[in-house]
């Protein structure tokens, strides 16, 4: 198993930073296509408001990336990817789960990010565990997810930024 840590501040309130990042469409939009992800599915549900708010977001989306051969053949040529999240403005945090195609059942892919109050930035932070139970190669494949994950959220969070002072 191995853990995964990374910190990012945006120059905008929490409450309004997680209104952009889950339930915008023009920037999820251009979100996804920054980072190259086809998204083949949305389901969004949300619950209550303010510090009660409650969105559980359901996606399954395509990345244009090659994989390693020993990834390939794993995924049997499947290369459509689920996140599950749910976030609690009361709790402070967005929790999410990611399920690989084909070899699901045999990697633990999840993560939580946590931020503190504040008026004017959100100081986010991403905590991760990957543990794959699949012999010979579990570790080099926790490696390569892990090593994806933090370039697409440096990639994302520098997209972010700059939309946010653009946009917002």
């Amino acid at each position: 198993m191995r853990e995964h840590n990374l910190d990012y501040s945006f120059p905008i309130a929490p409450r309004a930073f997680w209104q952009l990042f889950l339930l915008d469409d023009d920037f999820r939009a251009a979100f996804y296509e920054h980072l190259a992800l086809d998204l083949e599915h949305l389901d969004i549900k949300t619950h209550g408001e303010g510090d009660d708010l409650v969105i559980e977001r359901d996606i399954e989306m395509t990345p244009h990336r090659d994989l390693p051969g020993f990834l390939k053949k794993a995924l049997s040529g499947a290369s459509k990817v689920r996140e599950r999240g749910r976030y609690s403005a009361r709790e402070r945090k967005y929790e999410v789960e990611i399920v690989l195609p084909v070899i699901g059942r045999r990697v633990d892919f999840r993560g939580v990010y946590t931020w503190a109050d504040s008026d004017h930035e959100t100081r986010r932070t991403w905590r991760a565990t990957c543990n794959a139970r699949i012999p010979l190669f579990g570790g080099k494949l926790e490696s390569f997810l892990l090593g994806q994950v933090e370039d697409s959220h440096q990639r994302g969070a520098l997209f972010t930024e700059r939309y946010i002072k653009e946009k917002l």
